[in-house]
């Protein structure tokens, strides 16, 4: 468990230069701003449903953000209400 919130918190780190958002996210705070957290919790409902890795189920929420022109957490918040569901990759739409 620790070692997954290690990885998120890297993957974030790595992913914030491209999503300003992201850059409220602060080592050593004791919880992430909301829609980190958002982003988080879908990356995970996606980890779960596809068998993917954290990077893959962030590369499908950010494409996927992309190529419908909506914001990064937007997405999150309707896979996590389930109101959207991702294809897996390598499906066709």
């Amino acid at each position: 468990m620790i070692q997954a919130a290690a990885a998120g918190i890297l993957l974030l780190h790595h992913a914030r230069a491209a999503d300003p958002f992201l850059d409220t996210l602060v080592a050593g705070e004791e919880s992430l701003p909301e829609p980190v957290a958002i982003l988080h919790q879908a990356a995970g409902f996606l980890r779960g449903q596809q068998g993917c890795t954290a990077q893959e189920a962030v590369a499908s929420l950010r494409a996927y953000a992309f190529a419908h022109q909506c914001p990064l957490a937007d997405v999150a918040v309707d896979v996590v209400n389930r109101r959207l569901t991702l294809p897996a990759q390598g499906d066709s739409p």
